[in-house]
């Protein structure tokens, strides 16, 4: 049996048709995460599939599919302007460099690169230290994030463990002769916002603290040793940042361990040369402490920590 439709109603369904499609997209920032955000659900929900899974199971390496998935959800979020979960970014490439799923987080930094400054300092790090690790570090990313570092909107790095995973990434673009990267810039950025972390707070674990100083001391004073033209307020403040966290080492020394101590003599070398001034005061007693622990501590040394002291 055939039904025939009232014009009327041909004339109302395709009004509807039009309207739908002409629908005006989120506005910008109007997405909070929820089931039916326009783009931005999809994209939580994407997130949360990569921050889920397990090592050594069938979740643990991301197929063709969920990739396309991301790839929409991420383009879907990015033309519609939707606000940033920058958590969630940080704690998805976390989780993707854990497994050594490269693709993913590629995707995830190309997305999050002309967004960093609300997406806040711990995702961006996060977002860096596993592009650096799976070393799928995009040119215009690594470009972007030192600028963030250079420029940390204050207040943004709240932990010292930030500030030495910022540094680290640092070092390896310096390793890696990255052209057109505002190295000196980053190295003053975060040089004055570690002095104010260089503390030790209730609550710490006991030796947690020392090695984020001894992982940022030994980042910046290496990075330092590859000649930077830095002006004199960016030498003086990584003087400053360097000078604070070695205090810091030497008050806790106790607390370390023996890769900790070995380190700790690699990063007092290595800015001898630059850091003349400190070699006296802060430099010298440095490695007189490294030479006393691995003294009274050699027991638990192995060989190739010994051979760095």
């Amino acid at each position: 049996t055939v039904h025939c439709v009232p014009a009327c109603h041909l004339i109302w369904l395709f009004a509807a048709t039009v309207s739908v499609a002409a629908m005006p997209g989120p506005r910008r920032g109007a997405g909070n995460g929820k089931e039916g955000c326009y783009g931005f659900a999809p994209l939580r929900q994407q997130l949360l599939t990569l921050w889920k899974r397990s090592p050594g199971t069938k979740d643990g390496a991301t197929t063709g599919e969920q990739l396309a998935q991301l790839r929409a959800a991420l383009h879907a979020a990015d033309r519609a302007g939707e606000s940033v979960d920058g958590a969630l970014l940080g704690m998805a490439a976390a989780k993707c460099a854990r497994l050594g799923d490269a693709t993913p987080v590629s995707l995830l930094c190309s997305f999050a690169g002309p967004r960093l400054e609300s997406c806040g300092a711990r995702a961006v790090v996060e977002l860096a230290s596993a592009a650096a690790k799976l070393n799928c570090m995009d040119p215009g990313f690594l470009r972007a994030a030192m600028s963030f570092f250079a420029s940390p909107p204050a207040g943004s790095f709240e932990s010292l463990r930030d500030a030495a995973c910022a540094a680290k990434v640092l070092l390896q673009s310096l390793k890696d002769g990255s052209a057109m990267v505002n190295h000196e810039g980053a190295i003053r950025g975060l040089s004055e916002v570690v002095p104010p972390l260089a503390r030790v707070t209730a609550g710490t674990e006991p030796g947690a603290i020392v090695r984020d100083a001894v992982e940022f001391s030994h980042a910046l004073a290496h990075s330092l040793a590859f000649g930077l033209s830095l002006s004199l307020e960016e030498f003086r403040a990584a003087e400053a940042a360097l000078e604070a966290v070695l205090v810091l080492i030497r008050g806790e020394l106790h607390t370390a361990s023996a890769r900790d101590v070995a380190m700790f003599a690699g990063a007092v070398a290595a800015a001898w040369g630059p850091m003349e001034g400190l070699r006296v005061a802060v430099l010298e007693p440095c490695l007189a402490d490294a030479a006393q622990a691995a003294r009274f501590w050699g027991q638990t040394f192995s060989l190739q920590d010994l051979c760095a002291v």
